[in-house]
């Protein structure tokens, strides 16, 4: 696959992920554990311990879904862009080489 196509579906595979991980994750109860970060814990040290880490897997995937992802996906729309509009273009088409190969024509012409 060339790295075009892999970086415009980096985003999007990260998107589908959050969209799929997140309900099983909600589902699982694991929302309810990040209470721990306005301080209320459990009674007991292990429920705490454990409370924590459901906690923290639960917000790592939330924020992998909801603010790294669209990133990555709006990141990708402007690396096409760029692609299509000819800014990253390279090889014999290019503008660049248009310039380059026109610019010795002249020089050998002198």
């Amino acid at each position: 696959m060339p790295f075009r196509q892999r970086i415009a579906l980096g985003g999007v595979s990260l998107l589908l992920a959050g969209a799929i991980w997140m309900p099983l994750l909600h589902l699982a109860g694991l929302r309810a554990h990040t209470s721990v970060l306005c301080g209320t814990f459990a009674a007991e040290r292990s429920e705490q311990v454990l409370s924590s880490f459901f906690a923290v897997i639960y917000i790592l995937f939330y924020m992998a879904t909801v603010i790294v992802a669209p990133i990555l996906v709006i990141a990708a729309g402007v690396f096409q862009a760029l692609i299509k509009f000819g800014s990253l273009r390279q090889g014999p088409g290019s503008e660049t080489a248009a310039q380059t190969t026109g610019t010795s024509q002249i020089n050998a012409s002198r």
